[in-house]
């Protein structure tokens, strides 16, 4: 769909869409009575936080009473709270508190699947003749051509192993996508769809403004159940998916719960794994369906998981993230749909440790960038507790014991059983564990540097981050630079700017590019002159330009491969009053396209925006800004002024810091003082004459320079024990070509919106 046509038919506002949600997993989050659990009084207590933070909407994971197998996702009285948790008043209070302040309540829905405590299926399982056998799904067994006993399919459980458990007592099975202990309800059977309806509307009277539902998708299956296709040749139990991801009545069954939550204003969204084709999922979100909201989609958080599952290696490439940002921004605009825009959550890693670097020199900027990835798309943004303070993984010289989840533990005993104990498969999964396992995410919050990071006075019922010290909210809250202040001023600016961020189209630029993530925003407005930001990412082995252009507002460079990292980082800042710095150029030269500003001119910068930026003293600015008249600038960008700081952090600081562009090109000043082998181009050694005919013939002459003024840079020697490789040399040659490519390309960008800003001030329409 073009600008034009989208102009003709805009997408609907409403009040969920520019919402952003806080997630709770409630053991995890604050202990008010020494338990060492997280509790509802624990939540009640941080209300005032969230506010603070900028979300609109916290949704609480399970509190209802379980077994606790699953952490709470295998429920046995759904119109209860579970006493490690509060009580029902409890539960009033704190939906009181969030109104008072502005705030909504979103209550987790687990109607997939019951614990095998609930009384519906103790009733079920006491006979076939019971009124409550049909309210799950049972089967008889098969036989295998010994005579064995065997499942009545071979669909493979989420937690290993099969999916049926057999009851002796009725020499059947039952059917459980996950643990035994949480065996799959029955939707065809009509009681059991007005019992889950009678639930939702039990909660709504309440004052719950709406419902995450668990594995929504998973609730009809196909007819017959038959056995899934193999997938994983030499397994007895295959994924099932194709059987009851998106079964044959599935939106039936959500078009009678979006009927409920119209009446209630209500608001839900689905997780829906395993789903891949739009044409389904829109079926589930699409405007006029009357179902969902929106869904939690898998594509992104799926990438690294490897040919065997979530714990087989698989290294994630930049083109496959592309594909998938892109398809959904795109489909979900043109076709009347909604984006969940999430990266982690109870099932889900931390992902400065997962996908960036929780190195200390990296880890707040490696946060950051990952919240812009996440608060500039379309679509409504879901922060997971923790995420908005950068909290890592577990370390990883933790031992097994350590873990407490169901999947990682049913994993890796299984794995033992069937390698024999094999050191290197077992170590190969460890380091899967340590990137993926669910646990990561369920360390307790980080709220000071008091025993047990303030969590809780008692033992904690996992183990506390050992980093709790240096990295918890007391350092971060209110303090200018932080991680949350960061999310706080990236949630507050997808408001302020929401005709474009969270309304706008989404245009993939350079996609054919595999180290630099860029895109571009547009509201298509014309009393907003078809405002563009452009966010940009840059991932992988190499490094580029950062973009100084009116037409950029955000933007960061995220370089790293196999955790080596670098990052340029542009960071933005909320909207200062509506007057504009007077910038005063430091005799700018024709050939130089930029002014730097004086440690004066920063103090006045620093005084008008909020939250006050690092003073960085390389910070500098395009001149066609500085000497934009009051008028021009609000004229172009009638939301927001910004202003950008760039900085190259490294692992070794050291002397040099050479200018790695020419005049006409130094639109930011980086250091080029890191271990040789993460290295800028700029501090490379020569190739050796006798070898020089090896390396690349199509540089350009500024490369040339850079690679020669190598000789300058002392202490090469030390840095890299390799130092005289060639091959090394070579190699790094040939990213300084790759480079220059990526540069040429960011230029021509440069220079296209130049000329577009250009023509715009002469009066035409911008593009």
């Amino acid at each position: 769909m073009s600008p034009k046509q989208n102009m003709l038919s805009p997408v609907t506002q409403a009040w969920w869409k520019e919402a952003s949600v806080y997630q709770i997993y409630p053991s995890s989050f604050k202990d008010t009575n020494g338990d060492g659990i997280g509790d509802i009084p624990g939540v009640i207590e941080k209300l005032d936080y969230f506010k603070q933070l900028g979300v609109d909407i916290v949704w609480l994971c399970p509190v209802y009473p379980s077994p606790q197998v699953d952490m709470g996702y295998d429920v046995s009285d759904y119109r209860n709270i579970d006493p490690q948790y509060g009580t029902m008043d409890d539960v009033e209070r704190l939906i009181e508190g969030l109104h008072a302040r502005g705030l909504k309540f979103l209550m987790d829905l687990v109607v997939n699947h019951t614990s095998d405590q609930h009384e519906w299926f103790q009733q079920s399982k006491s006979s076939r003749d019971n009124p409550y056998r049909n309210w799950y799904i049972w089967r008889k067994p098969r036989y295998d051509a010994n005579g064995e006993r065997q499942p009545p399919n071979n669909w493979l459980s989420c937690f290993s192993g099969s999916a049926w458990e057999y009851d002796s007592a009725s020499d059947e099975y039952y059917l459980h996508i996950f643990a035994k202990e949480q065996p799959d309800l029955n939707w065809e059977h009509p009681p059991v769809r007005e019992a889950v309806h009678d639930i939702i509307r039990f909660w709504l009277e309440k004052g719950v403004d709406g419902f995450r539902m668990d594995v929504i998708n998973f609730i009809s299956k196909s007819d017959g159940l038959p056995d899934a296709r193999i997938r994983n040749p030499g397994a007895k139990y295959q994924w099932g998916h194709d059987h009851y991801a998106c079964g044959p009545r599935l939106h039936e069954y959500l078009r009678d719960i979006g009927t409920i939550l119209k009446e209630y204003n209500a608001f839900s969204v689905g997780e829906m794994p395993a789903v891949e084709d739009p044409e389904e999922i829109i079926k589930s979100v699409g405007e006029s369906r009357g179902e969902l909201n929106m869904i939690f989609n898998f594509g992104i958080v799926d990438m690294d998981h490897g040919d065997q599952g979530k714990f087989s290696p698989r290294k994630w490439e930049m083109k496959n993230l592309k594909a998938i940002v892109n398809k959904w921004q795109t489909f979900m605009y043109e076709n009347k749909g909604w984006n969940a825009l999430y990266l982690e959550n109870h099932d889900q890693s931390r992902t400065v440790s997962r996908w960036a670097s929780d190195k200390p020199i990296y880890r707040a900027l490696s946060a950051k960038m990952l919240a812009t990835f996440l608060c500039f798309q379309s679509g409504t943004v879901f922060v997971y507790q923790g995420e908005e303070l950068g909290m890592a993984n577990m370390p990883k010289d933790w031992e097994m014991t350590e873990h407490r989840d169901l999947e990682t533990l049913n994993h890796w005993e299984e794995l033992k059983q069937l390698t024999g104990s094999d050191a290197a498969v077992l170590e190969i999964a460890r380091k899967e564990y340590q990137l993926k396992a669910r646990d990561n995410a369920r360390t307790p919050v980080q709220w000071d540097d008091t025993l047990n990071a303030g969590f809780t006075t008692g033992t904690p019922w996992i183990r506390v981050n050992d980093d709790y010290k240096t990295w918890n909210a007391a350092t971060q809250v209110a303090t200018p630079g932080s991680v949350f202040e960061y999310w706080r001023s990236a949630l507050i600016l997808r408001k302020e700017l929401k005709d474009t961020i969270i309304y706008g189209d989404f245009e993939m630029l350079d996609a054919e590019n595999d180290d630099i993530f860029a895109y571009a925003r547009s509201n298509g407005n014309p009393q907003h002159h078809g405002t563009r930001y452009s966010p940009i990412f840059t991932l992988r082995d190499t490094w580029s330009l950062a973009l100084r252009s009116l037409a950029v507002m955000l933007g960061l460079r995220h370089l790293t491969e196999a955790k080596r990292s670098k990052i340029y980082w542009e960071e933005i800042c909320l909207p200062p009053p509506r007057t504009t710095p007077q910038l005063a150029p430091k005799k700018p030269s024709s050939s130089s396209p930029v002014i730097t500003l004086t440690e004066a001119d920063l103090d006045r910068v620093k005084e008008l925006i909020s939250p006050p930026a690092t003073p960085y003293a390389n910070l500098e600015v395009p001149e066609e800004l500085a000497n934009l008249k009051d008028e021009d600038l609000w004229r172009y960008d009638p939301m927001t002024w910004t202003l950008k700081y760039c900085t190259d952090l490294m692992e070794a600081p050291g002397d040099a810091a050479p200018e790695i562009l020419p005049p006409s090109l130094r639109l930011v000043h980086v250091r080029s003082d890191a271990p040789y082998n993460i290295r800028n181009p700029s501090a490379l050694p020569p190739i050796p004459e006798d070898k020089a005919t090896d390396a690349p013939q199509e540089l350009s002459h500024e490369t040339q320079v850079r690679a020669n003024r190598a000789n300058s840079i002392k202490g090469n020697e030390t840095l890299n024990p390799h130092y005289e490789s060639d091959d090394v040399l070579r190699e790094s040659r040939n990213q300084i070509a790759r480079v220059d490519q990526a540069n040429d390309k960011i230029r021509e960008y440069i220079a296209d919106l130049r000329r577009k800003f250009e023509d715009f001030r002469a009066g035409q329409k911008w593009p």
